[in-house]
């Protein structure tokens, strides 16, 4: 039986690579051949694929940055493989690896519908070794890591399956994975240093998605979602400056999703409007185009529609917002997002911002929020456990004018008796003497605000950010440092800002009087956040970047080392010592 974990170790370098999410691109060496071979090799029918195309840009990439950081590894990793599976003579080392999983009946033995496509030189001296004996044309039965195995010549590859019927049919498939994807996938899947992809469309077609669909239809789940997917992927690239992690989806043509995906729409402008410039922890914005509002208010509507099938009694309830929140998305076009560390003293230490900016409809997103409060309370008071705390949820309209704007405030008070006086007093120093107080506003007609922590002091600096569709915060000099290695067309950005996170965890967590392991000023200003960005690519397809700089990984290696040795600095814990004798 081809069992998973031998699976595993036939694709070490894979593994190796999944786990190793770091590295440096310093290679400019030509490559021997395409890895396009690979692409070639791979049935157009296969339901996904593990590619590695280059395995000595790999190994090299990967060996480098051990070295930079620091970090001992007793071989490299492709020498490692070549050792674990016993070949000596014969493997490309500058070929491309690919594990299939091929289409299977059932899932009760996925290792028996994986297809291992490895790379040589030349095939007799790669496959000597496993004592192969002939059995039909050109494939002959090995036995490979102690398991019974068919192997065969595939072009510049050796093909080993479990079974000989699988291998007849991979190496007689008509299509090959470059004959599926696009121009620009395949062009993605070379330069990238690994890529898993999935065939959505013919994983869909199987009996066993059929019964898995059936099961999660009967338990009330719904998997028509899978259906509008054609292909999608996960890629990992190293280079220089950072890795970056590619996820890339393609909707099958005429599918609400691919409708949505086209008509997102983006842009080369920064995505951070109207947000106040402050040493963020996460900040983010993305964009709708009026089409592709459109879209989404539809595919939200038939959402709700099914939900408000299963609402019984509060099916009315349900309705009534789903009306109002369509009406909002069909007219939205940008929304920001952040959370920040703020000094706020009595204000807290949190703050949060959101602005909607909609076509004309600023009054009716305050008049969802007010409604939202109201049905959230009935739906409390409706429940005997819940109905208590009923009372603890407050929305009151225009509680505040602050520079001319009627402000709104929704407040949540805890309860005091439950939760005891230390964590009161916890809460009051993390969120201000306000405690959970969250300040909405109509600005005009296009912007609506909504301001946690901080005051009306910060509220005030956050309705002028907003009104003048601020692009402060883009100029970060974190958000610039990455900015360049992002693609510059979007439709939506996000930054999380890992070293900002770590003091202000470290402040909360000492003002609250816990002791911590290490001091917020031994945190250094790092300014390389850790971005996500989307945008459209093709007609159905939206590739999103996940990009975490080198600089970031390099300074969390350097903490931890300091730690560390921190700790093996530190004297021993004294020993009592033992009662006198009685």
């Amino acid at each position: 039986m081809f069992r998973a974990r031998r699976i595993a170790a036939v694709s070490c370098c894979v593994a190796i690579l999944t786990a190793s999410v770091f590295a440096q691109d310093l290679s400019t060496t030509t490559v021997k051949r395409s890895p396009q071979d690979v692409l070639s090799a791979v049935p157009g029918n296969a339901w996904a694929v593990a590619i590695v195309p280059n395995l000595n840009q790999f190994d090299r990439k990967i060996t480098t940055l051990m070295q930079q950081l620091q970090v001992p590894i007793p071989f490299a990793p492709l020498a490692m493989t070549k050792m674990s599976l016993g070949f000596q003579n014969g493997f490309d080392d500058d070929g491309g690896l690919a594990v299939v999983m091929m289409p299977m009946a059932d899932g009760a033995s996925p290792g028996k519908s994986v297809l291992i496509l490895l790379p040589t030189t030349d095939y007799d001296a790669l496959v000597t070794p496993l004592g192969p004996e002939l059995v039909e044309g050109t494939i002959s039965k090995i036995y490979f890591m102690d398991e019974e195995a068919y192997v065969s010549p595939f072009g510049r590859f050796a093909a080993v399956a479990p079974s000989q019927e699988l291998l007849t049919k991979a190496i007689n498939a008509r299509t090959s994975l470059r004959d599926v994807l696009a121009t620009d996938r395949l062009a993605r899947i070379e330069k990238d240093e690994l890529t898993v992809w999935a065939n959505f469309t013919e994983f869909s077609k199987s009996n066993l998605y059929k019964g898995f669909a059936a099961m999660a239809q009967m338990a009330g789940g719904d998997m028509s979602m899978v259906e509008q997917f054609d292909t999608g992927s996960i890629s990992l690239r190293i280079g220089e400056s950072g890795i970056n992690f590619g996820m890339h989806v393609d909707a099958q043509a005429g599918t609400a999703l691919a409708k949505a995906i086209a008509t997102a729409g983006s842009t080369d402008e920064t995505l951070l409007i109207g947000l106040p410039a402050e040493p963020f922890v996460f900040a983010g914005g993305q964009m709708s185009s009026e089409t592709g509002a459109q879209q989404s208010a539809k595919m939200m509507d038939e959402m709700f529609e099914k939900m408000a099938d299963k609402a019984g009694e509060q099916k009315e309830l349900v309705n009534s917002m789903r009306a109002m929140l369509i009406g909002i998305i069909r007219n939205m076009r940008h929304v920001s997002f952040s959370v920040a560390a703020i000094d706020g003293g009595a204000d807290g230490m949190i703050g949060v911002t959101l602005v909607l900016t909609t076509e004309g409809q600023s009054k009716a997103v305050r008049d969802t929020a007010v409604k939202a409060v109201s049905i959230l309370k009935k739906v409390m008071d409706d429940d005997a456990q819940a109905a208590e705390y009923s009372k603890l949820v407050e929305y009151k309209v225009a509680a505040e004018k602050i520079d001319g704007i009627d402000v709104d405030h929704f407040k949540v008070t805890l309860p005091s008796e439950e939760l005891g006086e230390e964590f009161h007093n916890a809460m009051k120093v993390i969120v201000g003497q306000e405690g959970i107080l969250i300040r909405l506003a109509t600005l005009d007609d296009r912007h609506t605000l909504v301001v946690f922590g901080g005051g009306g002091e910060r509220f005030k600096k956050a309705a002028a950010a907003a009104k003048s569709d601020e692009k402060g915060l883009a100029n970060n000099p974190g958000i610039k440092h990455v900015a360049a290695n992002l693609p510059s067309r979007k439709n939506s950005e996000f930054y999380f800002a890992l070293d900002h996170l770590a003091r202000l965890a470290i402040n909360i967590g000492t003002a609250v009087g816990e002791s911590m392991p290490i001091k917020a000023s031994q945190i250094p200003d790092i300014n390389a956040p850790i971005a996500v960005v989307s945008t459209p690519v093709g007609k159905t397809g939206s590739q999103t970047e996940i990009y975490i700089p080198m600089k970031l990984l390099q300074s969390a290696k350097d903490i931890a080392m300091a730690q560390m040795m921190a700790q093996q600095q530190r004297p021993p814990h004294p020993v009592d010592p033992p009662p006198p004798p009685s």
